[in-house]
Parts: structure tokens; sequence; C-alpha cells
């Protein structure tokens, strides 16, 4: 290493740089094998695969459960595995990533523009998740921190993806609009600094591994360097050869094809303030210059952390012991049966009895006298025991019971206590559905923020519309200026099956929110609910433009088909600011605006108001709300409040359903009943005086 105690190693000149950086990868590997971690991740991987685990390097045999094996000095032994260590963390990943997730973007104000752009935002993400495979990464990425302690997402911006925009007039090279590029890592492709004691990293150097003719092509004025370049100059070409493949070594019959490049980023600190990214090849630098992105584009998935290390953790560790005992157990029984299961039979000497005339398979035993009869497959039930409780061992460790594989205990008979142990095991599982979330929150607003800074183009992404069918959505980077953060909620796994469609769906049902069949079916074969309230934020998103144009001066038309109680409670709001009323036009202009919704309202078909599930209008007071807030009469005073008139007939009900009604007479004339107050009587034994002002009361009122 390079001593320079006056200058950042990270800042250092290319050439400075290189050697510096190599020799923090050389540490970084060789703290990986003196603190075992290496061989448990080795381990771990072959047990995944059914691998021989009595190798302590972890180089055993592969796929050792799909057969039956020899072991011993002497091939004596039968090897049998039964692999529950890949079953149980196989039914971990599923409890931690069957639940759907709903992406939610975030704008910096509700005003209809932010939330217009989050709502493209979250079209775009689900765009992602679906056309570019970012779901299954995502699981990748958590399937690699479960067995190899880590699982890395590496989500930088490639210039050469995307689609082809243009075509360079001189060479005739494709000019693309870029696109982001996903890749998922493991713990020995992401170098980070083995001294820290916690996961915050000022920086990372990711492995990767290319076709040194394609970078060759991407970087002419170096070709010969590129083509030139070979893993064999430096000291840990071991690490770089080691990628949980079935074979050691990169490529053992072209190993000419592809070498190890690496990306060290650096973010904004004190030290360096632009940050650094810099690409290279062994000692060829393909890139360098400040780190264009706003964090770092690696993000990690790991179900715990190792405390004190800079360095991820899984339970999967702890089940490595008691897979390596159960296979023990098992291939004793198997060897016993397998050693002593053939039949024998027995004659005595000199009788006239030829190995050929017994059957294939079976042992003849000739003695004087009959050997004692031994049961020689009887296998010590301790042994069935002991293998059984280590399966429940291993259940227990891993948080997975054996009711959620399939096989519940025999005590175990309603329904409720069934339910109850599942819930146990997803709630063991939360944590590393938790680790889940983060990192696509953090991947997602990555994808915003990518799409914000370099795409310069107008690009188009089918996204899906009203009523879940595809929209060819066409957006820049301006689109996306407003979203700053993006949330990640599940959702029940209850929507994906039938029985909890149809209990979805008839719930949804009984409340009212389900209007029609086409509604029902929806949601009783596809599980969703976006269908049933698309309507509503369309409504809302539209009733926000109104106010801000409202606000702008601007002319607002409300329509017959607008749901007007709630355009007339949101209009309402924005006159409710002791500030906007010093504006008399905008209070003018909200006013009539709020009266347009109202007379169409009362005007409005009684069977449109049925199909569009709004009230009937509120009975009329002949005055307009304009008329209230400019009567001169009433200048300076608060404008007089309608006494409510008196229903002369029955109150339609919801739906506009006209009720039958006594028939009148118009002709007849209308006899007035006297409005006289009723005075209430004087209680008993009244004094005098009070009998007497009673008296005189009642005379005023006739």
């Amino acid at each position: 290493m390079i001593e320079n105690n006056d200058t950042y190693w990270a800042g250092q000149p290319a050439q400075e740089f290189i050697q510096e950086v190599h020799q923090r990868i050389r540490d970084f590997y060789d703290d990986l094998r003196d603190t075992e971690l290496f061989y448990l991740i080795q381990k771990s991987y072959a047990a995944y695969y059914g691998g021989d685990l009595k190798d302590r390097n972890g180089s055993g045999l592969m796929f050792e459960s799909s057969r039956l094996s020899r072991g011993g000095r002497q091939g004596e032994i039968v090897n049998f595995k039964t692999n529950h260590f890949r079953n149980l963390l196989k039914h971990t990943l599923q409890l931690a990533t069957s639940n759907k997730h709903s992406f939610l973007c975030r704008s910096t104000n509700s005003d209809h523009k932010s939330q217009t752009q989050a709502y493209l935002g979250n079209g775009i993400l689900d765009y992602y998740m679906r056309e570019k495979g970012l779901n299954r990464k995502f699981t990748e990425a958590v399937e690699n921190g479960l067995v190899l302690l880590e699982g890395w997402l590496h989500c930088p911006w490639d210039p050469e993806g995307g689609e082809i925009i243009a075509v360079q007039p001189e060479t005739g090279a494709p000019i693309r609009e870029g696109d982001l590029e996903f890749s998922v890592l493991t713990i020995t492709d992401v170098v980070r600094d083995v001294s820290l004691k916690e996961q915050a990293h000022d920086w990372l150097c990711v492995r990767k591994y290319e076709n040194k003719w394609s970078l060759a092509a991407r970087y002419p004025e170096i070709k010969d360097r590129i083509l030139g370049e070979t893993r064999d100059s430096f000291e840990y070409e071991d690490y770089e050869s080691f990628n949980f493949s079935l074979r050691k070594g990169l490529n053992n019959s072209s190993a000419g094809d592809y070498i190890v490049t690496w990306v060290f980023y650096h973010r904004p600190t004190d030290a360096l303030p632009d940050g650094r990214m810099i690409s290279f090849a062994g000692e060829v630098v393909l890139f360098d210059g400040p780190i264009p992105y706003r964090e770092i584009p690696v993000y990690q998935c790991s179900p715990d952390r190792l405390i004190g290390t800079p360095y991820g953790y899984s339970p999967a560790i702890e089940l490595l012991g008691p897979q390596q005992a159960l296979d023990i157990l098992t291939s004793t029984i198997m060897t016993n049966q397998a050693t002593n299961g053939v039949q024998n039979i027995w004659t005595q000497k000199g009788d006239d009895l030829s190995v050929k005339d017994l059957a294939g398979g079976m042992k003849h035993v000739s003695s004087n006298e009959m050997p004692q009869a031994l049961q020689l497959t009887a296998t010590p039930v301790e042994i069935f025991n002991f293998r059984q409780s280590i399966i429940g061992e291993m259940e227990t460790l891993s948080g997975i019971s054996s009711t959620v594989r399939g096989n519940p205990e025999a005590n175990l008979k309603s329904g409720s206590a069934l339910a109850l142990v599942v819930s146990q095991s997803v709630q063991f599982s939360s944590m590393l559905e938790a680790s889940l979330i983060t990192t696509m929150e953090r991947v997602c607003m990555a994808i915003i923020n990518q799409l914000r800074d370099f795409s310069q183009t107008k690009r188009v992404a089918a996204i899906i519309g009203v009523a879940n069918r595809p929209l060819q959505q066409q957006f820049s980077s301006d689109d996306l200026a407003l979203v700053n953060r993006v949330t990640v909620e599940p959702v029940s796994a209850l929507s994906k099956t039938a029985a909890g469609k149809i209990e979805i769906a008839n719930q949804l049902m009984d409340r009212g929110m389900i209007e029609n069949p086409r509604q029902y079916m929806t949601v009783l074969q596809t599980g969703q609910l976006d269908q049933l309230t698309e309507g509503v934020d369309h409504e809302n998103l539209n009733i926000r433009a109104e106010n801000e144009a409202l606000r702008r001066g601007e002319f607002v038309q409300a329509i017959v088909t607008d749901n007007h109680a709630s355009h007339i409670i949101e209009h309402k709001a924005i006159i409710a600011d002791p500030d906007a009323r010093k504006d008399p036009r905008f209070v003018t202009d909200t006013l009539g605006h709020i009266q347009e919704h109202l007379d169409l309202w009362r005007k409005a078909d009684a069977a449109l108001l049925m199909i569009t599930g709004q009230q009937p209008p509120p009975p009329s007071n002949n005055m307009t709300l304009l008329q209230e807030q400019t009567d001169p009469t009433t200048e300076g005073m608060a404008p007089m409040q309608q006494q409510p008139q008196q229903p002369q007939q029955p109150q339609q009900p919801q739906g506009g359903v006209q009720l039958p009604l006594q028939p009148t007479n118009p002709s007849a004339p209308q006899e007035q009943m006297p409005n006289l107050p009723q005075m209430p009587n004087l209680p008993p034994n009244a004094p005098v005086e009070a009998q007497v002002a009673y008296e005189q009361q009642q005379g005023a009122l006739l």
C-alpha cells in the first residue's frame, strides 16, 4: 500500500488510487477468510443444494440429496441425505415475499400537479416491477440474504440501455435513451471497509463480470489494454473466480472471454465533497469522475446483522449443524437396512444346496449348527426419535412450524389453532420482510431519481390505467420533479386465494361498496380493489384541479355528473382562509361556482342521482349564495339565516324513488289554521300572583 498521509486515498490520482483500492479489496477477502465467514457461506451454499457437509472447506460433492452414495473407509456406510435445510429456507422465503406490495409515491405538496405526478410515479414503478422483472430481482436478493448472509441489488444508470432514439451520423452507431440496469449481488461481490463496526458505508466497490470484447467495443481508445487484461496479474484471482456457481473458476474452457471489472462508489463527504465514481479492470481505468448519483446505487437486503461488523447475518447458519446431524442419523438407518435387510438361507455343512439354486440377492450360510437368530434390521427406536427431535429443533430455530410445511401436529384440530401456529411463523419472518420493504423503498426512490436526473427525452411506459387496462403513458424527467418519497406497503396474501377473494367480495357487497355485478366479478377474479376506488380518486384529483384554477382566477365549469356534495365541501374549504376572503373576486368566483353546483344538483334527474350514488339535494331557500353575499340591504351585516321550511310532503328516499302522495285539489281553498302559541298550564296550588299574571297573558294572546 502506498503510504501518503497528506492525501485521502480515495481522492488520489487514478493510478495511485488503483493500487490503494486493490489493497483494500485484498483486505476485504482476507477478512472474510480470517473470520470464517467465507467458509460458512460456502457451506451454506452447498447445503442449500444438497451438498456434502462433511468437508470443512465447503468443497464437497453437490446434489448429494439426489442419490445414495457410499462412505467410510471401505464403503461400508450408505449416505442418505434429506434436505430439510433447503425446505425450511424456501418456506421462510415464501412467507417473506408472498405478499403483494403496493407502491405509493409521495409528493412535496397536495396540489393537483403534485398528485398527478405521484400517480404517474406509481404507474412507472409498477411498470418496472412487471416489465423489467424487478419483482423477481427482489426475491433473488432476499434468497441471497437467507443463504449467503447478504443480498445486494445494484441499480446503476446504463447509457446504452433503453430504446434507440437516434443514430450517429458519422459511424451509424445507435444512440439509446438510457435506462436503469438491475443486477443481484452476493456478499463477495460488494467490497467494503472491514474496519467499520456498523453498516454505514462511505464507499463500496462492486465486482462485475463482463465480456471484454464488449468492453473493447465500448472503449475503442483503450481496446488493446482491455483485451490484454488478465486476472493473473493480481493476488486475489481465487476470490474473483468464486461466484457461487457449480464449478470453481470463472470459465474453464474460455478463460479469455470474461474479465472482472470493478465500480468504486464514494458518497459526497467533507473529505471528498463531490464524491467519486471510478470504473476499472485490473489497472485499466474505464471511467473516473464525481459520483453522478444522489446516493450509492447499491442496496443491501439481509435478514439480520452481525453486531460490531459491517456484515449481515442469517438464521440459516444455525441450521447447518442440525442438518449435518440429521444426515448422520438418516445414513445410519439406511446403512443398517441396506446391509442387513437381505434374507439369509442356512443349511448344514454337506447339504446338497448350491448358491446357484438361490434367488438373486440372497445370502447362503452353512454351518454344523443353526446360528442364533439376530434381528439385525431392527434399528433402535432412540435413533428414530432423536432424528425426529432434530427436525423439530430445526423448525423451531427457523420459525417454520410443521403446520406451515403441510404436516400439522395431531393435537391441532381446529382451524383457529392452525391459523395461530401459521401466524407465529409469519411473525417470525417479519424481520426479513421488513428488510425487504426498506430495500424496495430505497430502490424505487432511486428509480424515480435516476429517471429525473438522467432521462433527457420523452419516454413511454406501459402502465396500468382505468380498470387495470394497459396504457401507453409518455413522460419526461420534469413529470417526476415533485415526487420526493416512495413508501411500500404489503398487501395481504388473502387476496391471492380463491376463498379470500370470495370473502372480500362478499364483505364489500354487504357494505354497499360493490354496486354492480361487473365490480363483483372483478374482485372475485383478481382480488384487486383499485377499481372500486378509482372513480373516487379521479374525482378528488379533479376537485384539486378546480380549486387551483379558482385561485388563479380561471373559469371552472361544473357539469351535471359531478358529485356536487363533494365539490361544494372542498370548494368551501379554499375560502375558509381569512386571507383568501380579502380577495373579493376570488370569493365571488368560488361562490358562483358553488352556486352552479347547487343549481345542477337541484335540476338533476332522480335516476342520475341514484346511479351516481348521490343524495337528493336539500330544499331551496329561494336565494342564491351571490345574492346573499352582495345584498345591499345587508351590507355591513351578517347574512340573515333563513328559517327552515316545514316539509309539505314526505321526504324522497335515497336514489330518487317517488313515494305516492295524497291527491289534492288545487282549486279548493286551503283552510288556514290559527298559529297560536300554547301556554302551559299552571301547577296546582300556584300563588295568587301567578294566577293573575297567567290570566293577563292569556288575554293578551287572545
